[in-house]
Order: structure tokens, then sequence, then C-alpha cells
């Protein structure tokens, strides 16, 4: 797709864990967004989902696979040590789940 190839030609590199339940619910994401990425384990599925990008992480409050809740809340923080400390989460997270 369109966003696919400009994320590359910007040198944009994602990395995605999902909640176990996309994989069955909402495969059409995984096509998406593309490759790399890996699955939580059932039992950690939450309707919560975080990004990180540059010096901010974004918390996401009531999403599911492919959908928001009612009543969704989404928290925006700037701080590059935070971000930093984010990462270091995800990364230990990434080594320790599963791909397909």
């Amino acid at each position: 797709p369109r966003f696919q190839r400009e994320r590359k030609r910007l040198g944009i590199k994602f990395m995605h864990l999902f909640d176990y339940e996309v994989k069955e619910q909402k495969p059409e994401i995984l096509k998406l967004v593309g490759q790399p990425y890996k699955f939580l384990p059932k039992k950690y599925s939450s309707s919560t989902a975080v990004d990180i990008f540059g010096a901010y992480v974004v918390t996401f409050v009531g999403v599911k696979p492919g959908q928001l809740e009612e009543e969704p809340l989404m928290f925006v923080m700037k701080s590059r040590k935070l971000a930093s400390g984010y990462r270091k989460f995800f990364q230990f997270m990434w080594d320790n789940c599963k791909g397909e």
C-alpha cells in the first residue's frame, strides 16, 4: 500500500506487538502494517495500546482489535527520557514474544 511505500521512502521503521486476538479476529491489520510483528501471550491482552516515536509516548485506553470503545482516551507525553525507558520495556517484550 501507499503508506508502506511512503514510510520506507522516509526510512521510518515499525515494530508491532499485537494482542493475541489480532491473529484470529483482524488478520487484515497484519497485512496492512507488514512485518515485523509479534504477539503478546493471550493472558496479557488488554484494551490499551502504546506508540513510541521520537520523544513521544502515546497511550491509548479503550481499544480492541480494529475498533475503539465508545469513549476512548489518549495520553500524549513528550520526554526523551520517558520514550527511551518505554523503548527498553518494548524491547524486553519483543525479545520475549513469538512471531507467527
